[in-house]
């Protein structure tokens, strides 16, 4: 079933009980977020907990019938089994809220926006859930060839759009998504930002920029302690290599592989510690790698940094001295597999996909290699 973020869910439920919907369409309900939060948000926070008590109509479109499931049709009043484009150009009915949650890259541009046309004709709200820029390569996911992601969206794609709100957030690899609030209707425009009572939303931010604030703080000591633990690690290490007799270089390249796990829902690699039996710790910061690749400080790495790429053939390379070489890896729903070499011969081929978040160790022999 189609999901997606989760570090905008609160923003959207307070912009969403702001809004006070009695009838709502969601586009694209694959795991059905949208419509059992706003069924508990707007029915039984408000005190209308039995089934027989709810008041709000909630509606939903989905194209994949294979994603409805018994609980689907509990929450939702109405689930149209039909394509989005085919349903809004054909429908008769008035909602006061259509969300798109992360919906409108799966269809060409184009297209997107003529479904936000009609929407924005058959709602007093539209709100969109959406991917930004260009890392949010997607294909058919499961058997659902909606799953394809077919555009690239921009928030400036939506500068000619009677915009309410507009929001950025970052997700579990700091890419960009957005959160976008419209409305054609401008008495109903003009209550809402009164409603919203500005004041609130800027101690709200003021306490997340405060509490971004205190987790960059710990950052910078963790960072500290890191390097000093770091510069003892690579002062062992010297020693170890000083001492080391007839060891030679291993000059390794590490790839990331097109040949996927057809389970995983991506390609990324997260490289948290690099070593040997004789050296502790390979410095991160300093090895061989492309543009494909990103730094990010992280408390689970051994370092205080990790290495993070998604593109298919990127590559890092370094020399280390040891017969065994070790790795830490993070292996999750969306890694992929990686290549090791030693010098231009293939070592291992690795498979880090797992269907549960963890962090593996990956041993390889250097010296007694067929």
């Amino acid at each position: 079933m189609g999901t997606s973020n989760w570090q905008n869910v609160s923003y959207c439920i307070d912009l969403i009980r702001r809004i006070s919907p009695k009838v709502i369409l969601d586009v694209g309900v694959g795991f059905g977020r949208w419509g059992v939060l706003c069924r508990e948000f707007l029915d039984v926070w408000n005190g209308r907990v039995g089934r027989e008590s709810w008041e709000t109509r909630i509606e939903g479109i989905e194209a994949f019938s294979a994603n409805i499931d018994e609980y689907h049709r509990f929450f939702y009043t109405k689930i149209w089994e039909m394509d989005a484009s085919d349903f809004l150009r054909t429908s008769q009915d008035k909602y006061n809220l259509i969300i798109f949650g992360d919906v409108l890259e799966h269809f060409y541009k184009d297209e997107g926006h003529k479904l936000l046309a009609f929407a924005l004709d058959s709602s007093d709200y539209v709100m969109i859930n959406i991917p930004i820029g260009d890392s949010w390569e997607q294909g058919d996911v499961y058997g659902n060839q909606y799953e394809e992601h077919k555009s690239e969206w921009y928030v400036s794609d939506f500068d000619t759009y009677p915009t309410v709100r507009i929001r950025l957030f970052k997700d579990y690899i700091c890419r960009d998504f957005a959160t976008i609030l419209m409305s054609r209707n401008n008495i109903i425009f003009n209550e809402f930002l009164q409603q919203l009572q500005i004041e609130g939303e800027v101690n709200q931010i003021k306490n997340e920029l405060d509490y971004t604030q205190e987790y960059l703080n710990q950052l910078y000591i963790k960072k500290h302690e890191s390097v000093q633990n770091l510069e003892i690690v690579i002062n062992e290490g010297e020693m170890k290599i000083s001492n080391a007799i007839k060891d030679e270089k291993s000059l390794i390249t590490i790839k990331l592989s097109n040949d996927n796990n057809i389970k995983s829902n991506g390609n990324e690699v997260w490289i948290y510690h690099v070593s040997s039996d004789i050296v502790s710790a390979v410095d991160l910061n300093k090895i061989k790698k492309d543009s494909n690749w990103m730094t990010r400080a992280d408390q689970n790495a051994p370092t205080g940094n990790c290495l993070i790429a998604s593109q298919i053939g990127a590559e890092v390379q370094f020399e280390i001295i040891g017969k065994n070489l070790k790795l830490k890896c993070l292996s999750h729903p969306w890694s992929g597999k990686i290549e090791i070499f030693n010098g231009d011969a293939f070592l291992l081929k690795v498979d880090l996909y797992s269907a549960n978040q963890k962090i593996i160790d990956v041993i390889i022999n250097l010296k007694d290699v067929d």
